[in-house]
């Protein structure tokens, strides 16, 4: 071979290489609303080196491994055999990730996506494509994906029979009629809930530990397959019925917002929170649950709740219901104790002197031991018939409402917390404010505090100049012929020059 002829051809083997490298070079090209000058934050990872056109980076990086860019055009070009691309909340408007099909991981929420062809990149593990205004999305060609994020779109439909790895599934917030999950049977977490589904066939998903189909429209949900699940939120479908019974390791249960007049959580013994409410419950049995740490039944249609079994309560709410007694003193963990629009006649709350908040009020209590409650920070006991209230050993209170009672004298001197107080419609004579000095609203309208007792009051206010100005209802507008309370000119100009609003 001559000399010429092996120049030649090293250079035309030189050309080849060279261009199947070229070709072999990974390309993205995605469009940004976003003017020219402004920045974006990529996030890019890839084997071998990467090239970006169209944005210039800073030199910064944020803790979470984001560069900085400033944009010098609205279409960006990254070259490079990428791997991984985190493009989220750049304002993008198109993106191209056909010729770069080595991309693994991609994260482009948070956009003003209307289409996305991920069919060439069938390496895909992870997509999250969420919060973006998609109408469509096939992933029929990502036969590798574990995770799939497309909530918070426009989808009415999303075929997942070709995606048999997926684990973790988050479609919520789109427009789908139906969700067929049966061949994605490595599933564990599936969160579903915003859509308009009738039905949910889960008889194939016996991974499934999270599941959250809320704000539906199912008229019935069998879980019985699912013996993994600790987490199911089904709020707001159209249940009549619901069978746990199966579900043995279940920790989280919300069920409101159903139809549901029996719920039997007798196989639950791991529940440690509840939420039933706004369902026809007659009856509830919880004495098998002793992990229950919160209780939210409120809105049901209960007589009789036994708690006495519940140690490590800590929130219960059982409110708007028909209940004439409750029992709570077994509950010393209590934080929070919702029991308002009831029935009761009493209610003893001495042991539970962890209490931070308790909302008693439209009960028929007629008197209200807190003594104990030392911790206790909002009390709510209006509307009741209540005529005393002792709050001295209540110093970290700050929301005290014991309006709509019989109360004729009240001492808050020692509530050097307090920021609101509701004592209208009692029978108060006078008030004296002046321990509250970080009081901001006071309503005593519909009371007996007039002349001097009124001058008193109003010059108890803790003086609000430099802050932001105080409220005072001292007559309440609806009802001035009836309210026997009255303020002088000259009480509601020094209310004024200490920057209290005076209503009267």
């Amino acid at each position: 071979m001559s000399k010429q002829l092996r120049i030649w051809l090293f250079v035309l083997l030189g050309t080849l290489f060279t261009s199947s490298s070229l070709l072999a070079e990974g390309i993205i090209t995605m469009t940004t609303s976003k003017a020219i000058g402004e920045t974006i934050l990529l996030r890019v990872v890839a084997n071998g080196n990467v090239s970006i056109e169209g944005a210039l980076e800073t030199g910064e990086m944020n803790e979470d491994g984001f560069k900085f860019y400033t944009i010098k055009s609205q279409t960006i070009t990254i070259r490079g055999d990428v791997t991984s691309l985190n493009c989220g909340e750049s304002e993008l408007t198109s993106l191209n990730l056909s010729q770069n099909t080595a991309l693994t991981s991609l994260e482009c929420s948070y956009n003003q996506l209307t289409s996305l062809d991920v069919s060439k990149n069938t390496a895909l593990t992870k997509l999250d494509c969420c919060c973006n205004q998609l109408t469509s999305l096939d992933v029929s060609k990502n036969v590798a994906l574990t995770k799939l994020a497309c909530f918070s779109n426009q989808l009415t439909s999303l075929d997942m029979s070709k995606n048999t790895a997926l684990e973790v599934l988050n479609c919520f917030s789109n427009q789908l009629t139906s969700l067929e999950v049966s061949k994605n049977t490595a599933l564990t977490k599936l969160w579903c809930s915003y859509n308009q589904l009738t039905s949910l066939d889960l008889s194939q998903n016996i991974a499934l530990t999270k599941l959250d189909c809320s704000y539906d429209q199912l008229t019935s949900l069998d879980v019985s397959g699912c013996t993994a699940l600790t987490e199911l939120n089904c709020i707001n479908n159209q249940l009549t019925s619901l069978d746990v019974s199966k579900n043995t390791v279940l920790t989280e249960l919300e069920c409101s917002y159903n139809q549901l007049t029996s719920l039997d959580l007798s196989q639950n013994t791991a529940l440690t929170e509840l939420f039933c409410h706004s369902n026809q419950l007659t009856s509830l049995d919880v004495s098998k649950n002793t992990a229950l740490e919160v209780l939210d039944c409120l809105y049901n249609q209960l007589t009789n709740l036994d708690v006495s079994k519940n140690t490590s309560l800590t929130s219960l709410e059982c409110s708007y219901n028909q209940l004439t007694s409750l029992e709570v003193s077994k509950n010393t963990a209590l934080e929070v104790l919702d029991c308002f629009s009831n029935q009761l006649t009493s209610l003893d709350v001495s042991k539970n002197t962890a209490l931070e908040v308790l909302d008693c009020f439209s009960n028929q209590l007629t008197s209200l031991d807190v003594s104990k409650n030392t911790a206790l920070e909002v009390l709510n006991c209006f509307s009741n018939q209540l005529t005393s209230l002792e709050v001295s050993k209540n110093t970290a209170l700050t929301r005290l409402n014991c309006d709509y009672n019989q109360l004729t004298s009240l001492d808050v001197s020692k509530n050097t917390a307090l920021t609101t107080l509701g004592c209208n419609d009692n029978k108060l004579t006078n008030l004296n404010m002046s321990g509250c000095a970080n009081l901001m609203v006071i309503n005593c309208s519909n009371n007996y505090i007039n002349g001097k007792a009124m001058t008193k009051l109003v010059n108890s206010l803790p003086n609000r100049r430099g802050k932001s100005n105080g409220t005072i209802v001292i007559v309440d507008s609806s009802s001035k012929k009836s309210d026997k309370n009255r303020c002088s000119a000259a009480d509601v100009t020094t209310a004024k020059r200490k920057n209290w609003k005076v209503r009267q």
